[in-house]
């Protein structure tokens, strides 16, 4: 129970920190900019996509995807940030004094960012809906917003998190963990794009 509270209490703070961040601030406004100026033009009467428009879960898929791309590359970003920024600041020590372990305190900051980019998912499937809701001409697949954070969006996020956490403890280095996990980023997109969507 003490554990759960520590880990909370971690969480609490990443996720206020990050929400006061300007950076995080700027990448939540230009997404959902972009995602409504390219569901307005995929979404509107005189047309649209309709390779988007045809199947109604697409909707969803399309935002969740174009999301989960970018959210990536932000998170590798904080997740590389927090760990740097606690060793400039050399809060390490205080923070090892207390009463938690790493492990809570690692958990803390992963749940903290996760629920902040889970926020930001539910304004994306938000905007999407209101945009599918208004345009009219296409069905609304309730079930799709709710699945595709979960098979998207989530592990791909729990996944670079992860990713980045490690390659940046074994290199204590953030601009060499930066190269490389955008270098495996690209690769990945860039090899992978003709398994893209299937």
């Amino acid at each position: 129970m003490k554990t759960i509270r520590i880990i909370g209490t971690i969480a609490w703070f990443e996720m206020l920190v990050l929400f006061r961040s300007w950076f995080f601030r700027i990448f939540t406004g230009l997404i959902l900019l972009v995602l409504l100026v390219m569901n307005i033009n995929v979404l509107n009467d005189n047309g649209g996509n309709w390779a988007i428009k045809a199947i109604a879960s697409n909707i969803p898929y399309f935002n969740i995807l174009i999301l989960s791309l970018t959210q990536a590359f932000i998170a590798m970003f904080l997740a590389l940030d927090f760990l740097k920024r606690d060793k400039k600041l050399d809060t390490s020590e205080v923070i090892f004094t207390r009463s938690m372990s790493n492990w809570d305190y690692i958990w803390g900051k992963t749940i903290g960012i996760l629920t902040v980019f889970l926020v930001l998912n539910l304004l994306v499937l938000l905007l999407a809906v209101i945009i599918n809701l208004i345009m009219g001409d296409v069905t609304v697949d309730w079930m799709a917003y709710f699945y595709y954070p979960l098979i998207i969006s989530i592990p791909s996020l729990i996944f670079i998190l992860g990713l980045s956490f490690m390659v940046m403890s074994l290199l204590k280095n953030q601009a060499i963990a930066l190269v490389i996990l955008l270098g495996y980023t690209g690769m990945v997109m860039f090899f992978g794009k003709d398994k893209f969507d299937f």
